[in-house]
C-alpha cells in the first residue's frame, strides 16, 4: 500500500522531505482525534454551556408559565441567580396576593388556586434545581476521569521507554524475557513523582536507596538494569581486543661443554674525535 495514496484519500498534502512530525500536525490541523478533543478546553465549554443555556431557558418558560415578570437584564443572569429570583418574586406575588385576600375575603377558591400555583413553580424550581446539580456532578466526574486519563497516559509511555530501552543479552530467548518482566512486576512499582517523572518503589511503597550516593535513589532504569545483569541476561559490552604481546625470545650462544659464552658490545664503527 502506499502511502501517498493514504495521504490522498485522507486530503493531507506533504512535500517529499517532510517527516512524521510534519504528518501529525497535517492530520491534527484537519481531524479532530479523541485525545485531542479531551484536551480542548472549548468544546467542554461549549458543551456546559448549552446545557446550562436550556436550564436558564426553562426557568424563564417558567416564571412566564406563572405570570412572573422578568426584564431582559434579569433573563441574562447566571441559572443558579435566576432561579433564586424567580422563587423570590413567586414568594413577593403570593404573600401580596394572600394580603389581599385577607384583607378584602375573598372566597377560598382563589386562595386555593393561587397556593397550587405556588406548590407547582416550587415543585418545578427543585426539580430544575435538582438537574442543575447532577449536571455539575457529571462535569466534575469528567473532569477526574480527563485529568487521570492524562496521568494514565503519561506513566504508561514512561514505562514504555523504561522497558523498551533494557539491553537484553544475544542469548535472552522471548520467554526468558517474559519470565524477567514478570519477575520485576512483582518486585517492583513505576509510578509517577510529584514533578510527573517516574520512579520505582518495593511493593510496601519504598523508594530504592543508591548504596553508592547517601540520601539518594535509583532511579527505574538504573534498578531493572541491575536486576537484569544479576539474571544473567544483560548485555555484556566487550572491550577492544588488542593482540596478545609474545616474549622476546633471546638465543645464547655456548661452547662446546655447553657453557653460555658472554656477550660483549660491538665496536662503533664511527671515527674517535
Amino acid at each position: 500500500m502506499e502511502l501517498s495514496k493514504i495521504f490522498e484519500y485522507q486530503g493531507i498534502e506533504l512535500g517529499e522531505d517532510a517527516t512524521f512530525e510534519d504528518y501529525k500536525a497535517a492530520f491534527d490541523a484537519k481531524y479532530l482525534t479523541k485525545e485531542n478533543a479531551l484536551q480542548d478546553e472549548s468544546i467542554r465549554n461549549h458543551w456546559a454551556g448549552e446545557t446550562t443555556s436550556k436550564f436558564a431557558r426553562e426557568l424563564t418558560r417558567t416564571a412566564k408559565e406563572n405570570d412572573i415578570e422578568l426584564t431582559p437584564e434579569e433573563k441574562k443572569l447566571p441559572v443558579g441567580d435566576l432561579s433564586r429570583l424567580i422563587v423570590a418574586k413567586k414568594q413577593e406575588a403570593f404573600d401580596t396576593k394572600i394580603t389581599e385576600l385577607d384583607t378584602k375575603r375573598k372566597p377560598s377558591e382563589e386562595f386555593n388556586t393561587l397556593k397550587e400555583k405556588y406548590e407547582s413553580l416550587n415543585t418545578r424550581y427543585t426539580e430544575e434545581l435538582t438537574a442543575k446539580k447532577e449536571l455539575q456532578g457529571m462535569l466534575e466526574k469528567k473532569e477526574n476521569e480527563f485529568v487521570t486519563f492524562q496521568k494514565d497516559f503519561k506513566l504508561n509511555q514512561a514505562k514504555d521507554s523504561i522497558f523498551g530501552g533494557l539491553k537484553y543479552s544475544d542469548n535472552a530467548s522471548d520467554l526468558l524475557k517474559k519470565g524477567f518482566l514478570a519477575t520485576v512486576n512483582e518486585k517492583y512499582a513505576i509510578s509517577l513523582g510529584e514533578d510527573e517523572s517516574p520512579i520505582i518503589t518495593d511493593k510496601e511503597g519504598n523508594r530504592i536507596k543508591d548504596p553508592n550516593k547517601h540520601g539518594s535513589f535509583l532511579s527505574p532504569n538504573d534498578v531493572l538494569s541491575n536486576e537484569l545483569n544479576e539474571a544473567g541476561l544483560g548485555k555484556v559490552v566487550e572491550k577492544e581486543k588488542f593482540p596478545e604481546a609474545k616474549p622476546r625470545e633471546f638465543k645464547k650462544s655456548m661452547d662446546k661443554d655447553g657453557i653460555v659464552k658472554p656477550s660483549y658490545a660491538r665496536p662503533n664503527s664511527g671515527h674517535m674525535m
